[in-house]
């Protein structure tokens, strides 16, 4: 085949991959019975992203549990919603161009409006500082959530007319830092709260000091008094939130809100605030003295409060405990769940990145809470009793590498969606917990899941490709010295001339995680979906490092980063090898990130060993990072395992460069490598990467290099760049480590 007939090949495979595998990211409650399930659909041709919704019924009586109640996909272009606690209202947030507007629904018509971008800049939906982007009151008189603050006009030197003037012209020009990866041009986040009978927007101005705001809840019924965790701020140099959990934060009660009043109710569009109603001072009461302190839940009787917290630790990933309190008693905390040390066959604690604990919350009983935790590659949904500490895994994986996440716990049932690298993504829902039994196994014994295949209805096309057209998914877990792997191939495989093809014969890619501190699961992705359909087989490691296998495991990795997980990595390669599971000279090498930092040192130390690599975003240079990552601690952490320092030692600068793989060019390599990097990457920025790359193939590396000058850590921050990145990789190890037609 023609590079040209490949290239319109795969993209056309690729569209129908992107437009057909659905993973519901949220979910609404229209009614008791009637569920909203929104689903995010990229659609590559246009480099857009559709937010489509089906509705589905669902009664655990009936043969079918759950039902699509028949109507083509719903299309919105809202930005956020949520459905006030009786469903008689929803707010939504809705764009237009550069408008953002409020707007109030009942269930018959749009009821009112406030242009909310007078007033502040985008809300805040995202899990590092929210577990639920708006909050409604208990009696839907208000509704509280966070947005970044409004920048102050600039003013010129010749617009400056009084001293207020030109105290704004002589800063306007002061350096900024922003909160890092994913917050561009985000600096200030502020409390907001409007009153629906007012039509009036309020801030909340009685925040504590120097701290970020971020899960914001009320604290009563009648919405005058707020629960939040308070990121702190000990100086203008705040470095990056996502993804990490060694920032202190605190937990605080406002028992009276301190509010004044920025909105003139009428879409005036004056941006100017008015100030009707001045503000008052109010104190807010810290609840908790942990290092962290974040995601408090309230409980549905008002009485008391669940949080995730950690003590100290100088790695940005780890793994959490959960502790309660009362309002009544805040000063009396109980531990509910400990901060697991060893690997077991049930629980390894809390861990995961943010978006995995957003929609743990309580059942109605105010006993029981739902949460999701990774575990050994895969994430699991757990209740535990908050009284007796007695916890139980409630779902039942295919395989053990699944992601089931959290979308709702309504009404007693939980909503979860699950993904799957067989592609057979779904939604489920539980129901049928016992409330009244008198121990865990009781309360669960009645409930079971019920399932809602999300896979797009197919139209014959034949670039809609699926796994069983190949052969059986198949998994099997690895273990060396304690440490695990996955396995993925597929059991009988059969190209597309029906030839069956032995393990032997296959090629392998080996696939590295970021972090170190998390883990790679079996969750559905495009590429190693297309992969495992080429025929290739998988290994992936979670070495020393990795979360979801206990606080130990991952402290092992501090102070050995490449050394002890290149040496578990290969234990596990060399397992593979000897099982002759793939074919020894077709070895594909690829990571990002921390992934991309370890496949680097694999390619220095093993020069011959792998055909192909394919790296993104890679970590190479430390001393690079600790003067421009916007989480500079994370290099001393993983080298040093000590905390930032403001003036490093020079023996110590000695190791952080010894460490990057950077500084080793062997020379040997020969490897065919292919380095994708982001130009607006604030996590890894890429001139450590991108002077590598120029002295690599000054040595005569073969390698190449695709830059989007537009991207951010991720890679994805459009759709054109994933699909043209997700092309270019595939397209790339066609030419030089092909799979089976």
């Amino acid at each position: 085949m023609s590079k040209l007939a490949k290239v319109k090949k795969l993209t056309a495979q690729l569209e129908q991959l992107m437009l057909h595998r659905l993973q519901a990211f949220s979910v609404d409650v229209v009614s008791e019975k009637i569920y909203k399930l929104n689903f995010s659909q990229p659609n590559p041709r246009e480099s857009s992203i559709n937010r489509i919704s089906h509705l589905v019924s669902f009664d655990p009586r009936d043969e079918n549990e759950i039902t699509r109640i028949s109507h083509f996909p719903i299309e919105t272009e809202i930005s956020n919603e949520k459905y006030s606690p009786s469903r008689k209202h929803r707010i939504v947030f809705r764009k237009k161009e550069n408008k953002r507007v409020l707007e109030i629904w009942d269930k018959d018509h749009l009821k009112q409006s406030l242009r909310v971008s007078d007033y502040h800049e985008d809300i805040y939906e995202d899990s590092t500082v929210t577990q639920s982007g708006i909050v409604w009151s208990a009696d839907e008189t208000c509704i509280l959530y966070v947005a970044e603050k409004k920048p102050e006009k600039p003013v010129s030197a010749f617009a400056v007319s009084n001293e207020n003037d030109l105290d704004k012209f002589l800063k306007s020009c002061n350096y900024k830092q922003d909160l890092g990866e994913t917050y561009n041009q985000r600096f200030g986040p502020e409390v907001f709260l409007y009153k629906l009978d007012e039509n009036e927007l309020y801030k909340v101005t009685n925040l504590p000091e120097k701290i970020l705001p971020a899960f914001v809840t009320f604290a009563d019924k009648e919405g005058k008094s707020v629960i939040l965790s308070g990121y702190k701020r000990p100086d203008e140099f705040f470095m990056g939130l996502t993804a990490c959990f060694n920032r202190p934060a605190d937990i605080f009660l406002l028992k009276e809100l301190a509010l004044q009043k920025i909105s003139k109710g009428s879409n005036s569009g004056s941006g100017e605030p008015s100030s009707e109603q001045a503000p008052q001072e109010n104190s807010a009461i810290k609840l908790t003295d942990d290092y962290l302190a974040i995601f408090p839940i309230l409980s549905p009787d008002w009485s008391k409060i669940t949080y995730l917290h950690s003590p100290q630790r100088n790695t940005h990933g780890f793994t959490l405990g959960m502790k309660k309190f009362s309002l009544e008693k805040p000063e009396e905390k109980a531990e509910i769940t400990e901060i697991v040390e060893k690997a077991n066959d049930n629980f390894n604690g809390i861990s995961g990145y943010h978006d995995t604990f957003r929609n743990m919350n309580w059942l109605s009983d105010s006993k029981h809470m739902i949460f999701v935790s990774q575990f050994r590659g895969g994430q699991s949904i757990y209740i535990v009793n908050t009284e007796t500490k007695a916890l139980r895994k409630l779902n039942k994986p295919s395989h053990l590498s699944e992601d089931w996440n959290l979308l709702e716990v309504t009404d007693d049932r939980v909503i979860v969606s699950i993904s799957s690298l067989s592609g057979k993504n779904k939604v489920a829902i539980y129901s049928g917990f016992n409330l009244q039994g008198r121990n865990l196994d009781e309360v669960v014994a009645s409930g079971k899941w019920s399932y809602y295949d999300t896979f797009g209805s197919p139209l014959g096309s034949d670039n809609l490709i699926n796994l069983e057209q190949r052969g059986r998914f198949n998994e099997e877990v690895l273990s060396v010295d304690g440490v695990e792997a996955f396995f993925w191939s597929l059991d009988s495989f059969k190209d597309s001339q029906g030839n069956r093809i032995e393990h032997s014969q296959k090629p392998l890619a080996l696939l590295l995680h970021g972090g170190p501190h998390g883990s790679i699961s079996g969750s559905y992705g495009h590429f190693i979906y297309y992969l495992l359909y080429q025929g290739y087989n998988l290994l992936a490691p979670n070495f020393s490092g990795s979360t979801g296998f206990g606080q130990s495991h991952l402290d092992n990795l501090i102070g050995n980063i490449g050394k002890q997980d290149r040496d578990e990595t290969m234990a596990l390669l060399d397992l593979v090898l000897s099982r002759k599971l793939a074919n020894h000279k077709n070895i594909c090498v690829t990571g990002g990130s921390y992934g991309g930092y370890l496949s680097f040192v694999l390619l220095n130390d093993y020069p011959k060993l792998f055909k192909t690599a394919i790296i993104r975003n890679p970590a190479v240079n430390f001393p690079h990072l600790i003067a421009s990552s916007d989480i500079p601690e994370w290099a001393y952490a993983e080298v040093l395992n000590t905390d930032y320092q403001m003036n490093p030692k020079v023996e110590d600068m000695i190791k952080l460069w010894e460490a990057s793989p950077s500084t080793k060019i062997n020379k040997e390599i020969t490897t065919k490598i292919l380095l994708q990097v982001g130009g607006k990457d604030k996590r890894v920025p890429p001139d450590g990467a991108l002077d590598y790359f120029r002295r690599l193939k000054r040595s005569g590396i073969d390698i190449e290099c695709h830059y989007y000058p537009d991207e951010n850590h991720g890679l994805g921050t459009s759709v054109d760049a994933l699909f043209d990145g997700l092309i270019k990789r595939l397209l790339f190890l066609d030419e030089h480590m092909p799979g089976f037609e």
